[in-house]
């Protein structure tokens, strides 16, 4: 099975077939976008990077399927609010409220298992050790806040509308108090929990650089942009320009609002970076 007719074959179980546009994705061959999810870049066999389009059906894929836990199998959607989705989520829900409330020293498995109205035993069942539960938090938190892609512009003009947007939708992300806090407890705890750390940033700061490598290599194979460009690089770059020294401030808790003016900021490092090329 493969992406499409010229695509490189996966190594797939024949299953169940999801369409996408163009492409068919199996139900067991998410890997690829799961590992966008999770910041690694996404690849087909061979190394051949995958493009912006796939990368775009890979996202509606992971929306398709709702959020993903550590053991990368597809999760249905969350149910309605007031409908008990089982322990597992309930124990999410408990871990998330209490280490955005209380850090991870809130986190003790009498608390957890009070909030989340489960014996310990159960605990242990769906979460054997507190890596595994932070793992899951974490992975539902980086899905949560995805900002999302922008659709393939058809035209230089609409290219770079759309690069400007993204910056600004990251930014106002990056302003909201709940995303703040999950990055002060990570950068708390990533000497503690070296696992944990990485999983964090790879889903991401390292999802929102592939995602933006890829715009960025869309934007030169379709002749948007002019000047020399090496998108990882560049990416890198534009995203460093973004952020600049605004959320190390809120890290610290210095500001609570990080960039006051997002769509600004964002056209402004965009306009920088690319000079010769912004129409």
């Amino acid at each position: 099975m493969g992406f499409g007719s010229k695509a490189l074959a996966l190594s797939c179980p024949n299953e169940q077939i999801i369409r996408l546009d163009n492409f068919e994705l199996s139900e067991r061959c998410t890997e690829l976008a799961l590992d966008l999810f999770r910041g690694r870049k996404p690849s087909l066999l061979g190394g051949s990077t995958v493009p912006y389009r796939m990368i775009l059906g890979m996202r509606r894929t992971l929306s398709t399927l709702g959020t993903v836990d550590p053991g990368s199998e597809p999760r249905a959607r969350t149910a309605p609010a007031g409908v008990d989705q089982g322990p597992a989520a309930r124990i999410l829900a408990a871990a998330r409220t209490l280490l955005f409330e209380n850090g991870m020293d809130g986190l003790t498995t009498d608390r957890l298992a009070r909030q989340a109205q489960v014996s310990k035993s159960s605990l242990y069942k769906h979460f054997p050790d507190l890596s595994s539960l932070l793992e899951a938090v974490i992975a539902g938190e980086a899905e949560r806040i995805s900002h999302g892609l922008p659709q393939e512009p058809a035209h230089a003009s609409a290219f770079w509308e759309a690069l400007k947007t993204y910056g600004a939708n990251l930014l106002a992300l990056l302003n909201r108090p709940d995303v703040i806090r999950l990055d002060q407890l990570m950068h708390e705890q990533a000497h503690r929990h070296p696992q944990l750390g990485a999983r964090f940033f790879a889903a991401t700061y390292g999802r929102s650089l592939h995602e933006l490598e890829a715009l960025l290599s869309y934007g030169v194979a379709s002749g948007f942009i002019r000047q020399p460009v090496e998108p990882q690089r560049d990416a890198e770059m534009l995203l460093s320009l973004w952020e600049g020294f605004a959320f190390g401030r809120a890290r610290l808790g210095l500001t609570d609002q990080p960039f006051p003016d997002p769509a600004g900021w964002a056209a402004a490092c965009v306009d920088r970076l690319f000079p010769a090329d912004v129409w």
